[in-house]
């Protein structure tokens, strides 16, 4: 083999190379952010942007306060074809939503999470190394089942946190959880939103009411007992 077949294949070396380099997939979170309704409060927007594979830019979602289902209202693969649209159409749609909405601790609402184990798999028996486990959430508020999660994970002893967010003039409520997604690379956090149904603001009844109530029983009583007197 003379010097110009060397240097050839050499520049073909390189060439794959650099072909696999740009589409090999890397892990990332995936991370939702900007959540935000319209000023009627009847839909919902929310900005996610997978941090994965070629890092796509934030794509905005839309999602069904009936039934919980979301569509794509902006690609980030619109942005490889013209980032000046994109950019242009990612400002416009966060406009037509102008009430960001504002998340709190579920504990702030008196509610809570039960996390239990479905399903573990592993990859080295040996070594104690996961593969996959299944997790089965149920989002309780005064011991009340709201709604069961399930979703996959990499560890057992992996952590999960859960925020909510009020819906205007609604009962209903979005509830984002963050946890491990799987195990490639270690492990990145993915948030995930849901619908869930069920109002999340604590009702109790005024000491007063009581009081009242009370006040009306001993009133009920005394007075049968006077009328019982007459006759």
């Amino acid at each position: 083999m003379n010097i110009k077949n060397i240097f050839a294949w050499a520049m073909v070396g390189v060439f794959i190379i650099n072909v696999l380099s740009v589409q090999a997939t890397v892990g990332g979170p995936t991370i939702i952010s900007e959540v935000r309704t319209s000023a009627t409060g009847s839909e919902i927007i929310y900005v996610e942007q997978n941090m994965g594979g070629r890092g796509c830019p934030p794509e905005i979602y839309k999602l069904d306060l009936t039934s919980g289902d979301k569509s794509l209202l902006v690609n980030c693969r619109e942005s490889e074809q013209d980032k000046v649209a994109y950019d242009a159409k990612f400002a416009e749609t966060l406009a037509q939503f102008p009430v960001a909405l504002n998340s709190a601790d579920l504990t702030s609402l008196n509610m809570r999470a039960q996390v239990s184990v479905t399903r573990e798999v592993k990859e080295d028996l040996a070594n104690n190394v996961f593969a996959r486990t299944d997790f089965k959430v149920d989002i309780l508020r005064n011991n009340q089942k709201l709604r069961t999660l399930e979703y996959s994970g990499c560890r057992p002893d992996q952590a999960h946190e859960f925020k909510i967010y009020s819906l205007l003039n609604q009962e209903n409520f979005l509830l984002k959880s963050t946890s491990i997604g799987d195990c490639f690379e270690g492990g990145y956090n993915v948030d995930k939103l849901y619908l869930v149904l069920g109002s999340t603001r604590s009702f109790s009844i005024p000491s007063y009411v009581y009081q009242i109530i009370i006040g009306l029983l001993i009133g009920g009583i005394a007075w049968f007992a006077y009328k019982g007197k007459e006759i």
